[in-house]
């Protein structure tokens, strides 16, 4: 009763007193008084009974609940009930809770580093700053009989990926694994698509809905979890009686009855049973490093996926994790694109809305920070250097550091320090009494940048698979022997306690879940990594000592703290850092992949540096040619990517790729093959290979050379850059206008841009006739006969000279060749696959890469006529996209000759009997 009365407002309490003493006041004065009549006994009655009841309300039930004195007037006796468990919340209740703590969690701004002015900058919600990027969208999976797979992936390569918005992705499938570099905005956007539902639920207005998302009612309930912690759920419940125990389902009810006051127990089980339709935002695949425990929980997503446990499911992680087994079958890969300058500015121009104050400071700091941002990139872009403010990431870097400093670093090194010190410095916080406590708490900036930087080495060199996280014993004891050197062992324990405490409550570069501690982002702990190395390792020998070690330099989970720590040496000792170059580049310990890493790392790192020293770059160019061209070296499909993108950057000056000088002219520097005489020989009849010829006998009648490699894009800009490109005798024969393979009409003329842009990849993106008009370009320049092979032309060189399958012979390696099988994705530098050559004719890239575009047409192999027909061209060799079959000598396709695609590129031949010139404008 007395638990009943707590719970009642006390007006109801005090009726409830009042009118049981009413009624046994009246009953009684009826038997006592009967000569009353009932009109008096009943007033009588009342005011005995009102009287009663408020003093019993307030001198007894109000003094049990406590409302009255606390002075006991006698002890009180304490008994023992079993009292049973309150009822949870309804699930209505629940819902409101759970939606309010979404909205909180996922929907505030944290702009660290920025100090806060009267605006109070923590009061904005990520929807104030949120820009829509841009996915690459695989098409969905079709049915095709298994003889049509190749042909159809082929014709419709271009079609498959298409490139969207990231606020129409919701539209295009339910179920998505969205991957991405660090920094992309991939977890930014899961956090957008929870807030923003959660905000829509609660206030019934779905217009930010639909103007971030693209959806409409009904709204799915957003489910946000992070799969790191779930894979230690997952391990903890391995083997565990209950079957659902160690799921998804399982951990989701868990993680968020854990996180959120007043939850019902089963708050998802409860959203399941009454069929609200779920969306579950499943963030940080990549962040399971161990491979095997990756792909057993890539086995529970999939099972996700196969029961349909949601109306949407959306799986995020950084595309290098996100391969092989671990992919999932039934979700569209979608893969976050780099920033388009627009979106950079209109980033710059949010976070500057939403910073300042006035409108006079906000357009005076979105100009001076846009300035500064553009100024870097066209220093970056002269130097043929890739973007650095592509990310969402980097934009904010960068806006922190300017917001603080006015001025923006150039390199990365310098931007990543800076940041440090905005986030060491807590100016985000704002000035008041113990701001300098604060700073103080856990030792000064540099003790804890020291020992944050020693802390970073050590998780670095736990390896990818356990060195992203790092439990508070093992952080204890590898930072215990550094505070002991610093503060003695009496003092120690109690500065570490001091130091792990401070970090952990500030959370600006380090964050706690469950005693386990990580980096805010990967990037910091890499730079801090390298901050160690050149601070504490120091000497450059030691230094590569330590990328040797455990050959480091050729684990992808090192890089950037290579080419940090080279960066960092810069900005403090460019002599120094070109000394590590130097070494690094000249290392001889270990496996050809470490060597040929090394030298790599070095290079980038480098060209990084923007040392003017043409003997350092000259040193490590060549040593990187040297490696790269020897057979036998066993290394990573991915190694020669990074070894042929190295080489652009340096300037490749390897024969046979870039251009060259003649007569005041820009030409291609074409390097040729060795001669295939005159003769018969064999061709086609090849049944593993895609759409080979019928077996024939041919004749060739004047001895070839193909080139060494296909046409690269710097070769290829040589034409389009020429003064005469547009002389009318390039294009002669050819139609002003032509369709492509899908039916769009492009002007012959019209240059596309190259889908992967270095100088030393292959051109692609280029039609059969600007091909042809190139070697009629090129013939008139060199005073030689240049031209497309004929196909047949072409299989004779890549089955010399005993009609083996491949140029290599007649087994398939992956490692050989750019295919489908190596993973890589993309085109590489022509040349990097040395042991993919056909080695008699000296003849590289037949093999994977690019198709290469043939003379003749697709239906007759003799007719090499220019027309304005349309009819097919045929194509050879391959490329990047194609399996294995694709790629077999005997392997070919046929495309119209307007076509452009990324895995399209060409070679040239010319005829060596008396090198005859041909007059192409005859």
């Amino acid at each position: 009763m007395k638990n009943w009365l707590k719970q009642r407002h006390p007006w109801q309490k005090l009726l409830f007193l009042i009118v049981p003493s009413v009624m046994i006041a009246i009953i009684v004065s009826l038997v006592l008084f009967p000569e009353w009549g009932a009109t008096g006994t009943t007033l009588f009655m009342l005011v005995v009974g009102a009287i009663v009841g408020v003093f019993a309300f307030y001198d007894t039930v109000a003094g049990a609940l406590g409302l009255t004195s606390d002075t006991p007037e006698t002890p009180p006796i304490h008994v023992t009930v079993a009292m049973p468990t309150p009822e949870p919340p309804p699930l209505d209740e629940g819902l409101k809770n759970y939606l309010d703590w979404v909205e909180t969690r996922y929907g505030r701004l944290d702009l660290r580093g920025v100090e806060e002015r009267a605006k109070k900058v923590h009061k904005l919600t990520l929807a104030d700053v949120y820009v829509s990027l841009r996915v690459v969208l695989d098409a969905a999976e079709e049915e095709v009989d298994e003889p049509d797979r190749m042909a159809a992936r082929l014709e419709r390569a271009a079609a498959e990926r298409q490139t969207i918005s990231m606020r129409e992705l919701l539209q295009q499938s339910h179920q998505l694994a969205i991957t991405g570099g660090p920094g992309c905005g991939k977890t930014t956007y899961l956090s957008l698509i929870a807030s923003t539902l959660a905000e829509a639920h609660r206030s019934g207005n779905v217009q930010p809905v639909t103007q971030h998302l693209g959806l409409a009612a009904p709204l799915p309930v957003p489910i946000f979890i992070t799969l790191g912690e779930y894979n230690r759920y997952r391990k903890r419940f391995s083997g565990a009686a209950d079957p659902v125990q160690g799921t998804i389902r399982g951990f989701i009810n868990h993680d968020l009855q854990r996180k959120i006051p007043g939850l019902p127990a089963h708050f998802f089980n409860q959203l399941l049973d009454d069929d609200t339709p779920v969306m579950l935002l499943l963030d940080g695949l990549d962040e399971v490093a161990d491979d095997g425990e990756r792909r057993q929980v890539s086995l529970q997503l999939q099972q996700v996926a196969d029961t349909k446990l949601a109306d949407y499911l959306l799986v995020t992680s950084r595309t290098r994790a996100y391969q092989g087994q671990v992919r999932l079958a039934d979700l569209r890969l979608a893969e976050v694109q780099p920033m388009s300058p627009e979106q950079v500015a209109e980033l710059v121009a949010r976070w500057t809305n939403a910073v300042y104050d006035t409108p006079d400071e906000r357009a005076r700091e979105r100009a001076s920070l846009q300035t500064a941002i553009e100024t870097l990139e066209a220093r970056r872009a002269a130097r043929k250097e890739d973007p650095l403010i592509d990310t969402p990431l980097m934009v904010t870097v960068v806006a922190i550091i300017h917001d603080t400093e006015h001025h923006l670093p150039e390199q990365r090194a310098a931007l990543y320090e800076k940041c440090v010190d905005v986030l060491l410095a807590e100016k985000h916080h704002a000035v008041h009494e113990a701001t300098d406590d604060l700073r103080q708490w856990g030792g000064s900036d540099e003790d804890k940048r020291q020992f944050l930087a020693l802390l970073a080495f050590q998780m670095m060199s736990a390896g990818e698979a356990a060195g992203r996280t790092v439990a508070h014993w093992q952080m204890e004891a590898w930072l215990l022997p550094a505070f002991a050197e610093a503060y003695g062992e009496a003092l120690a324990k109690e500065r570490l306690r001091g130091f792990v405490a401070a970090v952990r409550s500030r959370e600006s570069l380090i964050k706690e879940v469950d005693g386990v501690y990580s980096f805010v982002h990967l990037t910091f702990q890499e730079f801090l990594a390298a901050f160690y190395l050149a601070e504490t390792v120091r000497t450059e020998a030691t230094i590569v000592a330590v990328w040797q070690q455990e050959e480091r330099a050729a684990d992808s989970w090192w890089r950037e703290t290579v080419l940090l720590t080279i960066g960092y040496l810069g900005l403090r000792s460019k002599p120094t850092a070109l000394s590590l170059v130097t070494q690094m580049g000249k290392g001889t310990r270990g496996r050809a992949e470490l060597r040929l890493m090394l030298a790599e790392l070095a290079a980038t790192g480098f060209v990084e540096l923007e040392s003017s020293s043409e003997a350092t770059r000259t040193l490590l160019h060549d040593r990187l040619a040297a490696l790269v061209s020897q057979r036998g070296l066993a290394v990573q499909p991915a190694t020669r990517l990074l070894v042929g993108d190295a080489l652009a950057r340096l300037g490749d000056r390897r024969p046979g790729v870039g251009v060259m000088e003649k007569d005041g002219l820009r030409l291609p520097d074409i390097a040729w093959g060795e001669v295939v005489p005159a003769g018969r020989y064999h061709i086609g009849g090849d049944d593993e290979a895609y759409r080979s010829l019928p077996a024939q006998e041919i004749e060739i009648v004047r001895s070839f050379q193909l080139a060494r490699y296909p046409v690269t894009y710097a070769q290829f800009q040589c034409f389009v850059d020429a003064a005469d490109f547009a002389d009318p005798c390039w294009w002669q024969g050819m139609p002003a206008e032509d369709k492509d393979w899908q039916g769009d009409v492009y002007q012959v003329q019209e240059i596309e841009s190259q889908y992967f842009q270095l100088p030393n990849r292959p051109r692609d993106m280029v039609s059969w006739y600007q091909a042809m008009a190139f070697c009629r370009w090129l013939s008139d320049k060199l005073e030689q006969d240049i031209n497309l092979p004929y196909e047949w032309e072409w299989e004779v060189a890549a089955r010399y000279s005993d009609g083996r399958a491949y140029p290599w012979g007649d087994a398939f390696e992956a490692a050989r060749a750019n295919t489908i099988e190596s993973g890589i994705g993309q085109t590489t530098a022509v040349g990097v696959f040395a042991d993919g050559g056909n080695a008699a004719l000296n003849l590289y890239d037949l093999s994977g890469n690019v198709w290469e575009w043939c003379r003749n047409k697709g239906a007759d192999m003799r007719d090499g006529e220019i027309d304005e027909s349309g009819d097919g061209r045929a194509l050879r060799g391959g490329s990047w996209f194609s399996h294995p079959s694709g790629v077999r000598s005997s392997s070919r396709s046929v495309y119209r000759p307007n076509a452009r695609s990324y895995d399209v590129g060409f070679r040239v031949v010319r005829l060596v009997a008396h090198l005859l010139i041909t007059d192409h404008c005859s």
